[in-house]
């Protein structure tokens, strides 16, 4: 789970993982908090599900966040989670 889609290096790597997956043809979707690179998830050919916004040392936000990602993980019952 990312805590939010700020420019950064594990970011960066979230969104080539998604133009690639969606390169051959697979639907992905990001599930992170909040961020300046949100929007670049769908241009990348995802999807993204907004989570709360929360840090590694927030544990009741994270716990939030947690909760939703467990929905959205229900709701779309993907094939990967990773």
């Amino acid at each position: 789970m990312l805590p939010s889609l700020a420019p950064g290096g594990m970011e960066r790597v979230v969104i080539q993982l998604v133009e690639d997956a969606s390169r051959h043809g697979d639907h992905v979707v990001v599930a992170a908090g909040p961020g300046d690179w949100s929007g670049r998830v769908s241009l990348a050919g995802g999807s993204y599900a907004r989570l709360t916004d929360a840090s590694r040392t927030d544990l009741p936000r994270m716990t939030v966040a947690a909760g939703q990602l467990a929905s959205c993980i229900r709701r779309l019952r993907p094939e990967i989670v990773h």
